[in-house]
């Protein structure tokens, strides 16, 4: 019953703080809207809208895209290629986050000429990585690596070796996409140098991961056995349930392949407790398929059409 009573007072201090935040949103943009109807000054509208936007995104995305219109809008009538960038990356920002990545394409691009004009770098690399992502999605993987690459080049330039990281990352994810694992793997290293030098655990975890499945898909499954185990040893140092429950399903699934089917079901089934627990309903299906995969190679046909029917 305490333990009952416990929840509930927790669900509740949730609600409350999502209600407030989702209020304090709506004040500032009231006071915002208030400011734009009170004045006529282009550069002060176009201002304010940046600030809408800004505050927008990502939670909430059709005021990204009314206001990055307005502000693009009021650019093009004033020739303000500052506005007119900024109003164009945040509607490929827009598009790219609800799946049309032909059009965020077109936005990033028209953004990218705009920025390399006012000689931003910073934005320029973001853009280009933006770009390499962009293309991946839509199969250009040719262009995904000219745009990865710029980007590492420029952000080698200014000193951001994190982001420099994320796109040796982002093209080891392309490498694997296509097959190429060794220079996913090649890739993946450079990205996993990096996060140690700055002691980013998080990447560090996800990057274990992907070198194990990189040795997954050759088939060596000690060495990716050895990877799955170091993301899980990190992702327990973070307390990160959703990705210790991946970890665990992984090293399941290694388990599985070489027939030791008695670890496999004691991985599966730590992995279910956990995805149970935070209710993460996308991989329940894939560890009760799993799990019932499991019971038929040890001839418990029950048990496995149970899971099965789950």
């Amino acid at each position: 019953m305490i333990l009952r009573y416990l929840i509930s007072i927790l669900l509740v201090i949730f609600y409350l703080n999502s209600f407030s935040q989702e209020n304090e949103y709506q004040n500032q943009i009231s006071q915002l809207e208030q400011k734009l109807n009170n004045t006529e000054k282009a550069g002060l509208k176009g201002a304010i809208y940046k600030e809408i936007i800004e505050l927008s995104f990502p939670d909430y995305l059709e005021n990204v895209q009314k206001y990055s219109e307005k502000l693009l809008a009021l650019a093009e009538a004033n020739s303000n290629n500052e506005f007119k960038a900024v109003a164009n990356f945040y509607l490929g920002k827009y598009y790219y986050n609800t799946d049309d990545f032909k059009s965020a394409l077109n936005y990033y691009t028209d953004a990218l000429v705009l920025y390399e004009q006012l000689e931003n770098k910073s934005q320029v690399a973001e853009l280009c990585y933006n770009l390499g992502l962009t293309s991946q999605y839509l199969s250009k993987y040719e262009d995904a690596l000219k745009y990865y690459q710029k980007s590492i080049e420029i952000f080698e330039l200014i000193g951001n070796k994190e982001m420099c990281a994320l796109n040796y990352l982002d093209i080891g994810t392309l490498h694997n996409d296509l097959g190429k694992y060794t220079l996913a793997q090649f890739y993946y290293e450079k990205a996993l140098d990096i996060y140690i030098e700055v002691g980013n655990n998080e990447r560090i975890a996800a990057i274990y991961q992907n070198i194990g499945v990189v040795y997954y898909n050759l088939g060596n499954f000690d060495q990716s056995l050895d990877y799955y185990k170091k993301s899980l040893q990190v992702y327990e140092d973070l307390k990160d349930k959703k990705n210790i429950a991946v970890s665990l399903s992984n090293i399941g699934l290694i388990y599985e392949e070489n027939k030791h089917y008695s670890e496999a079901l004691d991985y599966y089934q730590k992995s279910l407790l956990l995805f149970e627990d935070i209710d993460y309903k996308p991989a329940l299906v894939y560890i009760f398929y799993n799990l019932g995969s499991i019971y038929r190679n040890i001839n418990q046909f029950n048990k496995s059409i149970e899971f099965f029917n789950k």
